[in-house]
C-alpha cells in the first residue's frame, strides 16, 4: 500500500522504477537461495520489499493519465462534444440527481473533424432524478465536460480521480441508443438486486428497510443523513455498509450449510462461488473484496485441512488487489477495513488469552474460555480495532467520539440474528408475498432495535470532540510504534541485517539515480525554450527536438551564468551545440568569460563584428 503513495508524493520516472524493480528482484532471488542454502526459507528478503513497492509505485504511474486526446479529461472545457458510451455501473441517487459511470466508447468535438476512440478514463453523467437508466445502457451524450468539481468538507475531485474518473456532465442531453449490453451476469445481479430492493422497501417500514438495504445488498441510498450522522457518531458505520464482519457471519452460515450436505471439499469451493457473486451482487466495494478475498483463502484453506494465518491472508489480499487496482490505498473504507482487519489479526489472540488467564483465577478453566469469548467479541473488538482504525478517523474527519465504547456491546450481539432473518425475509419475499411479510415481522424487531438504540446513543452526545488537522507523518510514527509493540524486533539483528545491504542498497540507490538523470535528458521531440533572468537582454537556452543546445545572452556575470547554463544541460553531457552572441558591448559579452572552461562549445555565432571592441576581441 505504501509504494502509490510514496509514487505520488516523489513522482519519479517510469523509468526509474522499472530499472530499481528490476535491479531489486534480481537482488530477492539472490537473497533467496541464498536463505534456501543456509535452510531459513521463511526469513524475508528486504530485496524483496524493495521490489514489491517498486512494483506497485510503477502501476500507480501508469495509470495516470497522459494530458492527450486519447484521455477524456483532455475534453474538460473545450466547447460542446458529442459522445456515446457505456453504463458500466448501476445508477447512484445523490441528492437531487442520478449519478452514471459512462466509459466512453468515442467523442467528437464540434468545432473539430477529429474524433478520438478507445479513450481512457471514466466519465461521471448527471441526470435528473426519475430518469431511467441501467447497467449495460448505451448512451449518448451531447454538452460540455468539465472538472469534476471540489466538495465542502473533502476533495471530491481528487476522490473520483481516484476512481480513474476525471470529467463530469452536468447539463448535457442525454439519450439511450440500446440496452442489454455489458456482462451477461452483472445484469443479471444488478437486476435481482433492484427488484431485492423493492422487496425490502414493500415489506420493512424506513427506516428498517434503508438499514437492510445498506447491510445486504450494500445500497446506502436510503438512509437519512440524519440517521447515517448518528452512526457515524456512534461508530457503528460499518453495520450499515457491507464489510469485513457482515461477510465474515455469511461466510460462516453458508460453509456451514454446505459442507454438511456436500463435504468439506466441494461445499468449500462452492461456498466460494457464492460468496463471489454475493460480492459482484453488492457492488464490489474493496472493503467487501477484501473480506471476500480472506473469507475464500479461510474456507480454501479449511477444505485442505489447512489453518489459515489472519496476518497472511490480510497480506495476500491486499497484495492482489492493489496490483489489479494500485488507486486502491486512497479509498477511506479500504484503508479503514485493512487497519481494523490487522489489530484484530495482531491483539486479538494475545488480549483474548490475557482475559482468560485474568479469570480462571476467579471461575473454572471452562467458564473462563467462554466468558473469555464472549468479552472479547462483543466489546474488546470494538477497542481493539480502533487502535488502528482511530488515527485515520482523526486524521480524515478531525472529530471523534466516546460513543463506540457503549454503542457496540449493546448492538453487535443482534447483527448476526438481523443479516440471517433479514437474508430470509429477502428470500422468501422474491418467491412469494406472503411469505416474505411473515418473515419480515420475526425481523422486524431487531432490526429497529438497531436503529433506536443507535439514535437513543447519538442523543447522548450530539457533538463529537473536534480535534485540529496534523500532519500524515504523525500517523506514520504512530503506526511505527505500534509495529514495534506488535513485533518486539530485535534491534541488534535488524541493525545487522540493515548493515550488511547498507552498500548494496547505496550502491542501487546511487546507480538509479544516476540512470533516471540520464534518462530523462534525453529528447523527447519537443523544442523546448527556458528563459533566465529578468535582464535588459535575454538570456535563452534552446533544446532543438533531437537533443541540441543553443544558448543566447551574455549580460550577467561569469561565474552565475557559466552555473545556471551548467544546472540546465544534462549532468553528463554538458555540451552547447551553438552560442549567440547578439551584442559586442562589455556588459553583453562579460558573463561568457568562464563557459568554455566548463562546457564544451560547438560553434559560436556572432550577430556582430567580434573586432569592434576590446571585450569581443
Amino acid at each position: 500500500m505504501a509504494g502509490p503513495f510514496m509514487a505520488q508524493s516523489f513522482k519519479p520516472q517510469i523509468s526509474l522504477c522499472l530499472i530499481a524493480l528490476g535491479l531489486s528482484i534480481l537482488l530477492s532471488v539472490i537473497d533467496i537461495i541464498k536463505n534456501t542454502r543456509q535452510k531459513n526459507p521463511r526469513k524475508l528478503s528486504l530485496f524483496l520489499v524493495i521490489a514489491t513497492l517498486c512494483l506497485s509505485a510503477t502501476l500507480y504511474l501508469l495509470t495516470l493519465p497522459k494530458g492527450t486526446p486519447q484521455d477524456i479529461g483532455y475534453y474538460n472545457g473545450k466547447g460542446t462534444v458529442n459522445l456515446s458510451g457505456l453504463v458500466i455501473k448501476p445508477p447512484r441517487q445523490k441528492q437531487n440527481v442520478i449519478e452514471l459511470t459512462v466509459k466512453v466508447a468515442s467523442i467528437k468535438q464540434l468545432q473539430s473533424d477529429n474524433s478520438a476512440q478507445k479513450l481512457r478514463g471514466l466519465l461521471l453523467v448527471e441526470v435528473p432524478l426519475g430518469s431511467v437508466y441501467h447497467y449495460g445502457d448505451r448512451i449518448s451524450v451531447f454538452g460540455e465536460l468539465n472538472q469534476v468539481p471540489e466538495g465542502s468538507s473533502f476533495s471530491y475531485r481528487e476522490y473520483l480521480f481516484h476512481k480513474n474518473t476525471h470529467s463530469i456532465s452536468q447539463y448535457g442531453a442525454v439519450k439511450t441508443l440500446s440496452s442489454g449490453h455489458g456482462c451477461f451476469l452483472l445484469r443479471a445481479l444488478y437486476a435481482l438486486r433492484e427488484r431485492s430492493s423493492q422487496v425490502l422497501q414493500n415489506n420493512f417500514p424506513n427506516p428498517e428497510s434503508a438499514l437492510l438495504r445498506g447491510i445486504l445488498l450494500g445500497d446506502e441510498s436510503g438512509i437519512s443523513s440524519q440517521l447515517a450522522e448518528a452512526y457515524s457518531r456512534t461508530g457503528t458505520s460499518h453495520i450499515i455498509a457491507i464489510s469485513g464482519f457482515n461477510m465474515a457471519v455469511l461466510a460462516a452460515v453458508v460453509s456451514a450449510i454446505l459442507r454438511r450436505h456436500m463435504g468439506r471439499q466441494r461445499g468449500g469451493l462452492i461456498a466460494i462461488g457464492v460468496l463471489a457473486l454475493y460480492t459482484l451482487f453488492v457492488g464490489g466495494a474493496p472493503a467487501v473484496t477484501r473480506a471476500f478475498l480472506m473469507s475464500a483463502i479461510a474456507i480454501f484453506g479449511s477444505s485442505i485441512a489447512r489453518r489459515g494465518n489472519l496476518l497472511n491472508s490480510l497480506g495476500l489480499s491486499i497484495f492482489i488487489m492493489v496490483l489489479i487496482n494500485p488507486h486502491l490505498p486512497w479509498d477511506i473504507g479500504f484503508q479503514f477495513s485493512v487497519m481494523a482487519t490487522l489489530a484484530l489479526s495482531l491483539f486479538a489472540r494475545p488480549v483474548q488469552a490475557w482475559v482468560e488467564e485474568k479469570l480462571q483465577v476467579r471461575v473454572s478453566e471452562e467458564r473462563a474460555r467462554k466468558l473469555a469469548g464472549f468479552i472479547s467479541e462483543y466489546f474488546l473488538i470494538t477497542l481493539i480495532a480502533q487502535v488502528l482504525v482511530l488515527p485515520l478517523i482523526i486524521y480524515h474527519f478531525q472529530q471523534v467520539s466516546w460513543l463506540f465504547l457503549l454503542a457496540n456491546p449493546l448492538i453487535l450481539p443482534l447483527q448476526p440474528i438481523v443479516m440471517v432473518l433479514g437474508l430470509l425475509a429477502l428470500i422468501g419475499g422474491l418467491f412469494s408475498v406472503r411469505l416474505g411479510q411473515f418473515l419480515s415481522w420475526l425481523c422486524w424487531p431487531f432490526v429497529a432495535y438497531t436503529n433506536r438504540m443507535v439514535t437513543w446513543l447519538a442523543s447522548l452526545a450530539p457533538t463529537a470532540w473536534q480535534l485540529p488537522r496534523f500532519n500524515a507523518l504523525w500517523l506514520v510514527l504512530y503506526y511505527t510504534l505500534v509495529y514495534l509493540l506488535a513485533f518486539k524486533p530485535k534491534l541488534k539483528k535488524i541493525e545487522g541485517t540493515l548493515w550488511k545491504s547498507l552498500f548494496t542498497l547505496l550502491g542501487l540507490g546511487s546507480l538509479c539515480v544516476v540512470l533516471a538523470v540520464h534518462l530523462s535528458s534525453q529528447p523527447d521531440g519537443n523544442l523546448k525554450l527556458r528563459v533566465f533572468g529578468k535582464t535588459d537582454q535575454v538570456i535563452l537556452l534552446a533544446r532543438t527536438p533531437n537533443g541540441e543546445f543553443i544558448f543566447t545572452g551574455g549580460a550577467k556575470d561569469s561565474a552565475s551564468l557559466t552555473e545556471l547554463v551548467s544546472k540546465s544541460l544534462p549532468a553528463f553531457k554538458q555540451e552547447l551545440s551553438f552560442i549567440v552572441i547578439p551584442a559586442c558591448k562589455k556588459a553583453d559579452v562579460n558573463g561568457f568569460y568562464g563557459i568554455a572552461n566548463q562546457i564544451k562549445i560547438g560553434q559560436v555565432l556572432w550577430t556582430c563584428d567580434p573586432e569592434s571592441t576590446r571585450a569581443s576581441q
